[in-house]
């Protein structure tokens, strides 16, 4: 047996207990029903000669030339020079569930490996094109054909040019990526899951991503196709068959494990604390960019007009860092106030940033008003806080602003969003769908202020909407007003984890404010994790001294592969409420977990 094979099978009994026995491997991803280690010789050189089933493209793209090459128990595969297309190896599998894994090597920027499913019975689209999981060393892109580019109608439409505004519209929402980094002449392996309207991606063990689609629902998926524009190395292609789809979400790597973060907060070094003498900084939402630079977004405004004048002058600010620790340097103003004639126009407030199909979406809450900074909460201001969107193609912007909120407040007076909406969290589930959490105040209680103040959740197919509600209040205690506040929100591959500000420390048996942990399985009924205790109003400096705040709320974490890296904080030092900065808590020791 090839060495390769061990390691493969040793790997994927690890990150994805499908391997084990044969029971395990009918339970999670169904029957196996095909395998091919390429441990065969070819009989001649000079054509293609791929054996077992597989056939391939060379005859008609590339005159005849090999382009398939069977040696070492791997499949090479490379495109020729006469050929007009990427080079095409394919199997036929009548199936509409299933899951299929191979290993594989990438060796020249810019190689990539296509696996295209296709019915060349459907006459709807061009070449029987269904759908698409393509990796390259920095991404991986899964796209709905059948419904999107390859749609008879569309294509025709694009190749002439006579394509609108709206089916443009809906050609984005066919297609995501997600940025991954994979060494070039190294092994890596990809498991694609076909589930109904969902086609999930792992790689290397790990979900990367998920789309929620109708093409890939076609009843036959008839055909397999290992797309090779320039060169790639398969092995080891396995092919498993379900009855039913598997639930949302459902992951083949290891079950996640239980954080545990009082193992994981460490000392702050010095860097760690942006603080500005002339403003208030309070919550901020940090990402990387593909050049490894920082970016920090964040909540500030004027210090000499008191802390309740972020309901009427906060505005997202934009800093950046070599390091996610920092020291962060202010840059620009992200999101500015742009005149009372629209609904964020005079506010923007508690910032969180995500990256979502290539493009980053900045989340906040935005307000309008008679602009006075009061010295108690401007009623005007604080009531008409909604909840919005932002999306850009670079974190230095620009950002595009929306004329409509993305969460409004709902009509019925008795609704419990009646009054207002803010601080948003969102979530992408593992089925591409999306849940965004945000804080919200009804009418019932005395006005202006209202009440109750709840949490609620809405879902959606695309990260800029439209949204439905739940209006289930969340994170709630029995005879507790307002237990929690300022969730964020994140799903980890396996499930959803959520950290809230834990008022007097009802869930994380505290008895003081402070931070705590939930988990759910689908970011919308949510139970206190294992271990609920995140992080106490004090943070330890690396110098070993230790600091206690007033406040030490408004959690965003910095996830580097999935995992939790940063915990950034809104620090405030004193009752008096005279200042306050953003504080950035290094995380180690991401996991406890049972690897049995």
């Amino acid at each position: 047996m090839k060495i390769f094979q061990t390691v493969l099978i040793a790997l994927y009994c690890f990150s994805a207990h499908v391997f084990a026995d044969d029971a395990t491997a009918k339970s999670e991803l169904g029957e196996l029903i095909f395998e091919d280690q390429f441990e065969r010789s070819e009989s001649q050189e000079l054509k293609d000669e791929p054996g077992n089933q597989w056939t391939t493209s060379s005859d008609k793209t590339a005159k005849g030339h090999k382009q398939v090459d069977l040696r070492d128990g791997a499949m090479h595969v490379f495109t020729h020079a006469d050929a007009n297309h990427a080079t095409s190896v394919r199997h036929e599998f009548a199936f509409k569930d299933r899951s299929i894994g191979l290993r594989f090597q990438l060796h020249q920027k810019g190689d990539r490996l296509k696996l295209n499913f296709a019915d060349p019975a459907c006459k709807s689209v061009h070449a029987g094109h269904l759908f698409d999981a393509e990796v390259s060393a920095g991404g991986l892109t899964i796209e709905d054909r059948k419904t999107g580019v390859m749609d008879l109608d569309i294509r025709a439409k694009r190749l002439s040019g006579a394509i609108n505004a709206e089916q443009q519209k809906l050609l984005a929402t066919k297609k995501r990526q997600f940025p991954i980094q994979l060494e070039l002449n190294q092994w890596h392996e990809i498991l694609a899951h076909v589930d109904g309207h969902q086609l999930s991606v792992d790689i290397n063990g790990k979900r990367v991503g998920s789309h929620h689609s109708e093409g890939f629902a076609h009843e036959t998926k008839s055909l397999l196709r290992l797309l090779v524009p320039q060169t790639a190395t398969i092995d080891d292609v396995r092919i498993w068959k379900r009855d039913s789809p598997r639930s949302a979400g459902t992951s083949t790597s290891r079950s996640s494990p239980e954080l545990d973060f009082r193992s994981m907060v460490s000392p702050v070094p010095a860097s760690a604390k942006f603080v500005d003498p002339n403003y208030y900084i309070w919550g901020g939402s940090m990402a990387r960019d593909a050049e490894g630079k920082c970016h920090l977004l964040y909540s500030r405004w004027p210090r000499e007009l008191g802390h309740n004048a972020w309901v009427t002058h906060s505005e997202i600010a934009h800093a950046v860092a070599d390091d996610p620790l920092g020291p962060y340097k202010h840059v620009d103003v992200a999101l500015p106030a742009r005149g009372s004639q629209f609904w964020d126009g005079m506010c923007t407030h508690n910032p969180t940033v995500h990256q979502f199909d290539g493009k980053y979406h900045l989340y906040y809450m935005g307000n309008y008003g008679d602009g006075n900074a009061t010295a108690k909460l401007n009623p005007i201001h604080r009531n008409n806080q909604r909840i919005g969107v932002a999306v850009a193609d670079s974190l230095s912007g620009p950002w595009k602003r929306f004329d409509s909120p993305v969460i409004d407040i709902s009509e019925p007076s008795d609704a419990p969003d009646a009054l207002m909406t803010s601080n948003p969290s969102i979530l992408r589930r593992g089925d591409g769908t999306y849940v965004l959490i945000y804080k919200a105040v009804g009418k019932n209680g005395r006005l202006p202020f209202g009440g109750p103040v709840v949490h609620l959740a809405a879902t959606s197919d695309s990260p800029t909407g439209p949204f439905t509600k739940q209006l289930k209040p969340l994170f709630t205690a029995p005879g507790v007003k307002f237990p929690a506040e300022d969730p964020y929100v994140w799903f980890d591959g396996e499930q959803c984890w959520a950290i809230v500000n834990d008022h007097k420390g009802h869930f994380n048996k505290t008895g003081e404010d402070s931070l705590a942990l939930f988990t759910s399985n689908d970011g919308l009924d949510w139970s206190v994790a294992a271990h609920p205790w995140v992080l106490q109003r004090k943070v330890s400096w690396a110098d070993g001294s230790e600091q206690s705040f007033h406040r030490l709320e408004r959690p965003q974490l910095w996830l580097e592969d999935g995992v939790p890296k940063v915990l950034f904080c809104a620090a405030e030092e004193t009752k008096e409420k005279e200042h306050s900065f953003n504080v950035h808590i290094p995380l180690e020791h991401a996991t406890s977990s049972n690897l049995d």
